[in-house]
C-alpha cells in the first residue's frame, strides 16, 4: 500500500491508496469562514474520510476556549460560550484526528471569521485565507470562487456566470438540492477527495440524486460553460 503524507500551514492530508478509487482517508480544515445563515461557509468544520478519533478546539486571542467537540459531525458556527455571535477577527484552531490505518494528523491554525457589513459586503481581503467551498481533490485551490462577496472589486472572484450557489442538506442521504442556479439547465459532475470523477450528471432541476454513492466527502462540481464552481458535501 502507497502512502503520501503532505504537510502545509493551512492544512494536513493524508492518501491511504485502497482498490475502490472512491476511498480516501484525508482531513482538511478552511481557514476562513463566514457564519451569516446563508448555507455558504457558515461553519468551521473538519472536513475529511476515514477518521475514527477526533478533537477540534477553537481558542480566542487570550487563549479561552470557545468551542471544544470530538464530533466530526459538529463545527464552530461562530457563536461564543454565552451564544452570543462572535465578532470578525483572528482565531486560534488546534485539531488532530486518528484516520485511515491509525496514523495521527494534528495542526495548530489561525483562522479567520469574516462578517458581511451593512453594505451586503465583506471589507476584510481575502488574501492567504481558504473557504470550504475551495476545497477541491487533494486540497484548497485558491482559483476556486469562495462564493463570499468582498467589497473590494478586486476581490470579488468569477465573473458572475454562475451565481452564489449553495446545497443542502449537507451531510446528505439520498437526494442533494441545489440553491442559486440562474440557468434552467446545467452540467455537473460528482468527484471523490481524491478528485475522481465518481458521476456524470445532465439536469434541469435542482435535486440530484446521490443514493449510490457511498459514505465518504465528495465534491459537486457545475460547469455551464462559461465558469464552474466547486461544492463540497459529506454524505
Amino acid at each position: 500500500m502507497k502512502r503520501i503524507i503532505s504537510l502545509s500551514i493551512s492544512l494536513i492530508t493524508f492518501f491511504l491508496f485502497a482498490a475502490s478509487p472512491c476511498l480516501r482517508a484525508q482531513a482538511f480544515l478552511p481557514t476562513a469562514f463566514t457564519p451569516n445563515g446563508d448555507g455558504l461557509n457558515d461553519i468551521l468544520r473538519i472536513v475529511g474520510v476515514n477518521i475514527s478519533s477526533f478533537n477540534f478546539t477553537v481558542c480566542g486571542e487570550n487563549g479561552l476556549i470557545i468551542f471544544s467537540t470530538t464530533n466530526i459531525n459538529e463545527g464552530w458556527e461562530g457563536l461564543l460560550p454565552d451564544g452570543s455571535m462572535a465578532p470578525a477577527g483572528i482565531y486560534q484552531a488546534k485539531w488532530s484526528a486518528i484516520i485511515g490505518g491509525g496514523t495521527v494528523l494534528e495542526d495548530n491554525q489561525s483562522i479567520m471569521l469574516f462578517v458581511y457589513g451593512e453594505n451586503g459586503c465583506i471589507e476584510e481581503s481575502i488574501a492567504d485565507y481558504y473557504f470550504e467551498s475551495q476545497l477541491y481533490g487533494g486540497g484548497f485551490d485558491p482559483s476556486l470562487p469562495s462564493s463570499e462577496t468582498f467589497c473590494d472589486a478586486t476581490s470579488i472572484e468569477g465573473d458572475g456566470a454562475i451565481a452564489k450557489l449553495g446545497i443542502f442538506p449537507n451531510p446528505v442521504v439520498d437526494q442533494l438540492r441545489v440553491y442559486g442556479l440562474q440557468q434552467e439547465h446545467f452540467t455537473a459532475s460528482i468527484l471523490n477527495s481524491g478528485g475522481q470523477l465518481c458521476k456524470a450528471i445532465s439536469t434541469s432541476t435542482s435535486s440530484i440524486d446521490v443514493s449510490d454513492l457511498g459514505r465518504g466527502t465528495y465534491f459537486l462540481l457545475i460547469d455551464n460553460g462559461k465558469s464552474e464552481i466547486s461544492l463540497p458535501f459529506v454524505k
